[in-house]
């Protein structure tokens, strides 16, 4: 009798894995076949500019899954030295198998940063983008519905002052306007210091 009980329990337990094996297998294929990439514009992800100035980099992000709409949710960076950054993502829907791509422009992009005018030469601003996005049934605007998150994206920049401001020359019309005052005012000072004439 024990035996047969052990024997049953030993079978319970190998039915029990081999339910639970086809909804493994499923949902690690599934699992596989949701999957996206995303990277900067320019791909190395290095951009420069003089200190002032208003860079940008863009971005290129695919949804290689043949059935689920990707949903970009989120664009985040690290923080920056010298520089005050912007983010100009248009958080893309795209359909199975879609692409979209935007290059570094004054308004669009991935992110953007302006250089602060007392930014070092050479100053490296480097970090990392992190980009979150969601999978759905469908068309989020026409019907989808959320299936699950994607797994974040972590694309590497660095944004670099390859020159400085340019030191403005003294303009030569106040030192001008200047010195015509200072004619003036002596040419007044004589006319009133001069003696009487007789």
């Amino acid at each position: 009798m024990h035996n047969v009980l052990h024997t049953m329990r030993g079978l319970g337990r190998r039915v029990a894995l081999l339910a639970a094996l086809p909804a493994a297998l499923l949902l690690s294929a599934g699992a596989a076949a949701q999957s996206w990439s995303a990277a900067t514009t320019p791909a190395n992800g290095h951009i420069g500019g003089r200190a002032g100035s208003a860079l940008s980099w863009g971005y290129e992000i695919a949804n290689l899954d043949a059935a689920l709409w990707l949903v970009t949710t989120g664009v985040s960076a690290d923080t920056f030295q010298y520089a005050t950054p912007t983010s100009m993502f248009r958080f893309p829907i795209l359909g199975p198998g879609q692409a979209d791509s935007m290059p570094a422009s004054g308004a669009f992009g991935l992110y953007g940063l302006t250089w602060h005018a007392n930014a070092p030469l050479g100053y490296v601003n480097q970090g990392s983008f992190l980009l979150t996005a969601e999978w759905w049934s469908g068309d989020p605007l026409a019907g989808g519905s959320y299936v699950s998150a994607a797994d974040s994206m972590w694309l590497d920049y660095s944004a670099t002052v390859t020159s400085l401001l340019p030191v403005p020359e003294p303009s030569a019309a106040p030192l001008l306007l200047a010195g015509l005052a200072l004619l003036g005012w002596r040419h007044r000072s004589r006319k009133c210091t001069a003696p009487a004439r007789r």
